[in-house]
C-alpha cells in the first residue's frame, strides 16, 4: 500500500511541476522525466509504466498525432493542398497567373493572400508538379502556371 501511495503522490507531485509548461509536447517530456526522477529517488519503481502510460494516453504526442493524421489519408490542407486541387482538376491546363489562381480559389471558398499563394506555386514549380512560363505585361514581368 504504501508503494502505491508513493506512486499517488510522485504523480501529482509530477504534473504540479509540469503543468506551468505551456507547449504540450514539452510538457509531456517534462512530466516523464520528472516522475521518473521522484520515483527513482523516492526509492519507488524505476520504470513507472501504469503511471506514464495513463499520461500518454490523456496527451498524445505530436508525433503521434502526425502519424495517425497520415495513415488516415486526410487530404493536404493549406495553399498548397488547394492548388494541388486545382491541378487535379484540369485547371492548368490552360496558363493562368497567380491573380487568376487567387480569383478562382476565392470562387472555391478559400480566401489567400497572393504572397501566400507565391511559395506554394514555386515549390509546386521547384517540384516538377507545375510548369512557370514568363510572360511580359507592358514592362512588368507576368509568371504564368500551367500542367508539365
Amino acid at each position: 500500500m504504501s508503494t502505491d501511495s508513493s506512486v499517488s503522490a510522485a504523480l501529482r507531485r509530477a504534473e504540479q511541476l509540469a503543468s506551468n509548461i505551456k507547449d504540450a509536447g514539452l510538457r509531456s517530456v517534462a512530466f516523464d522525466r520528472i516522475l521518473q526522477f521522484l520515483l527513482l529517488t523516492s526509492g519507488g519503481p524505476a520504470t513507472p509504466s501504469r503511471a506514464e502510460s495513463e499520461h500518454q494516453r490523456r496527451t498524445p504526442s505530436k508525433q503521434m498525432t502526425a502519424r495517425t493524421s497520415k495513415v488516415r489519408g486526410k487530404a493536404i490542407a493549406g495553399p498548397r493542398g488547394r492548388l494541388l486541387q486545382l491541378r487535379e482538376a484540369d485547371f492548368f491546363k490552360t496558363p493562368r497567373t497567380i491573380d487568376e489562381i487567387q480569383t478562382e480559389l476565392r470562387r472555391l471558398g478559400h480566401h489567400y493572400p497572393q504572397n501566400a499563394l507565391s511559395t506554394p506555386l514555386l515549390r509546386l514549380t521547384r517540384g516538377r508538379d507545375l510548369r512557370r512560363l514568363e510572360g511580359k505585361d507592358g514592362k512588368k514581368t507576368l509568371w504564368r502556371y500551367c500542367n508539365p
